[in-house]
């Protein structure tokens, strides 16, 4: 299951369709929706805004993840798994499991 963002362009114009109405009413001598409408901006605008903090939470989430990843690899995995390939024998079964290692490595 996919996650859709909320695009900003088609909340930016549901607002100014609600101020649109808002407006149609009010010069045309309508029963007015202002406290509706006004509520409905209110809590999309404030959603909008949390998600735009869950988002900025994600992203640094995101790059804490590939610091930490990268570090890992160039720093213990590749490291050990050089001096593991000196050291095991050719043609044995930890020689194919190694190899593999590597393959998975590099597929990062």
């Amino acid at each position: 299951m996919g996650v859709k963002g909320i695009n900003k362009k088609s909340h930016q114009n549901l607002i100014e369709a609600l101020d649109r109405l808002e407006e149609i009413q009010r010069n045309n001598g309508l029963p007015s929706d202002a406290q509706q409408i006004a509520l409905f901006k209110d809590e999309l605008n404030q959603l909008l805004e949390h998600y735009e903090a869950i988002l900025e939470e994600v992203i640094m989430q995101v790059a804490t993840y590939d610091r930490l990843a990268m570090q890992i690899k160039l720093q213990f995995v590749n490291r050990k798994l050089r001096t593991l390939k000196n050291i095991v024998p050719k043609g044995t079964e930890s020689f194919s499991k190694l190899k593999k290692c590597i393959s998975l490595l590099n597929a990062c």
